[in-house]
């Protein structure tokens, strides 16, 4: 895929949030060397100024860019040690998205994942999860909410966000559950780091990093 010569940078995801900036140029023995990279976001961004375009392509792992051409490994079928491998018919999506300005603006993460990952709707004993889980507007288009589940141990609810476009602050969340006993901010293993304190409006403000995975956890009597 081609766009606009004069494109000099080329920016990819690599899961979870975290992004990455490359040149797109071969002047040094390096630069030959990064014939390819993995975005396992699924996405590679050329920009320039105030436009660009992304190549959106979930579950294909290998991007390679040079000069305003960008391309994408669709399969590798390797010979060993099962010398049938992949073999058969293969069903690829893939989608250039024109935007203005960064892939930041045009919210290259967001579109990504809804076409990786389209929405589904669900419920609950507590109902639907929009119906009780609130992020303060303007900061959700930097969080994502990755999960929602029950903890392994005891009676809580899990909630995982993760920071997406490079960002430091803290957002507002409104949680609006009966027989809530507490809140605490979690790592990964669900061990409790620190008590988030909750408002009369059941609000508690979450802290973030850049591109931080953030674990909630909601103890409930």
């Amino acid at each position: 895929f081609q766009a606009e010569d004069g494109i000099r940078d080329v920016e990819r995801s690599r899961g979870l949030g975290d992004v990455y900036k490359r040149q797109v140029h071969r002047n040094t023995l390096a630069d030959h060397a990064r014939f390819e990279v993995p975005a396992q976001g699924g996405w590679v961004d050329l920009a320039e100024g105030y436009y660009g375009v992304a190549l959106i392509a979930p579950f294909k792992f290998g991007f390679s860019a040079r000069e305003n051409t960008c391309r994408v490994t669709l399969l590798r079928s390797a010979n060993s040690p099962d010398p049938s491998a992949d073999r058969g018919e293969h069903v690829f999506t893939y989608v250039i998205y024109p935007h203005q300005g960064d892939w930041r603006a045009a919210e290259v993460p967001l579109v990504a994942r809804g076409i990786a990952d389209p929405p589904r709707v669900w419920q609950d004993q507590f109902g639907a999860w929009e119906s009780w889980l609130k992020f303060e507007e303007g900061t959700k288009n930097c969080l994502i909410l990755e999960t929602i589940k029950k903890s392994e141990q005891g009676n809580a609810i899990i909630i995982r966000c993760q920071e997406i476009k490079g960002a430091r602050g803290k957002t507002k969340l409104k949680i609006g559950l009966k027989r809530i006993k507490r809140i605490v901010l979690c790592n990964l293993l669900e061990e409790p780091l620190r008590e988030l304190p909750v408002n009369n409006q059941q609000e508690i403000w979450v802290p973030y990093c850049p591109y931080e995975i953030i674990t909630i956890k909601i103890e409930l009597f």
